[in-house]
């Protein structure tokens, strides 16, 4: 069969075809022939089984300077192996891993991300947040502690200011909201420092959308057994209650109270 390699580069490739590591590119075979052909693949001498039979590989994101050859044949002839060369710029692996936390957790709750690859001198390193309002301290180091409050992705940016190769890692961190209640009294206003007289009820209760809702109440970091929405009391002296509120769907938690 009469056969062509083509190799398409990203638009940032130099003439003599040359990209920055982990830029794509597609391998491509080219033919007038008809009828079917068979095709084995191989970078760097190693055979590729993942591309054979294939005309057309596309998304390929070679890390280091690679030789590709491809054999082609239609079953009875072979035609001369094809190789093309594409040098690859270095640029370390941007690859996140998470070190606490997890990609789905509650808002608030403390997240660190670690870059896989150790830094290494001639590159310029930082982490970005595509939300504005992170507070994100020392974004060159090779970690990030945050505390997300509403799904985000973070990338961890590696330039090499030399050649001006530039590889970027992203995970998305998806936030569950905790719930949104109050703590209410007895007459439905915020609860706040309540002073009552000996022998009197107190009664609290949480308000707000309860739906998937669970209630753990306390008086004085002692539990109770009072499960419901709704806590009451009457205390011989002076007592702290609050109550925790649980999804049960997030499992996201809120505590209000700690009054008296």
């Amino acid at each position: 069969p009469v056969v062509t390699m083509e190799i398409t580069l990203p638009a940032t490739a130099t003439p003599d075809s040359t990209i920055c590591a982990g830029e794509a590119i597609t391998l491509r075979v080219l033919t007038p022939d008809v009828g079917t052909l068979y095709t084995k693949w191989y970078a760097n001498n190693v055979e590729q089984p993942q591309w054979e039979n294939r005309m057309e590989i596309v998304n390929v994101t070679p890390d280091e300077t690679t030789d590709y050859r491809v054999e082609v044949s239609n079953g009875n002839c072979t035609a001369t192996p094809l190789e093309q060369r594409v040098k690859v710029l270095g640029v370390p692996d941007p690859s996140i891993s998470i070190t606490k936390g997890s990609q789905t957790m509650c808002e608030g709750e403390q997240l660190i991300l670690k870059a896989v690859s150790p830094q290494q001198p001639g590159f310029e390193y930082q982490w970005l947040s595509s939300t504005a309002s992170d507070d994100i301290k020392d974004s060159t180091s090779q970690s990030l502690t945050v505390y997300p409050t509403a799904i985000t992705t973070y990338s961890y940016v590696i330039t090499d200011p030399t050649t001006g190769c530039v590889r970027v890692g992203q995970i998305e961190i998806n936030v569950n909201k905790k719930p949104n209640v109050r703590l209410v009294d007895g007459n439905n206003n915020l609860a706040k420092d309540t002073l009552i007289c000996g022998g009197e009820t107190v009664t609290f209760r949480v308000d707000g959308d309860l739906t998937n809702l669970t209630f753990e109440w306390y008086k004085d970091d002692k539990m109770e057994l009072e499960m419901s929405s709704r806590y009451t009391d009457m205390p011989a002296v002076d007592a702290k209650y609050y109550v925790i509120v649980t999804d049960t769907i997030t499992g996201c938690k809120t505590a209000i109270g700690e009054l008296g």
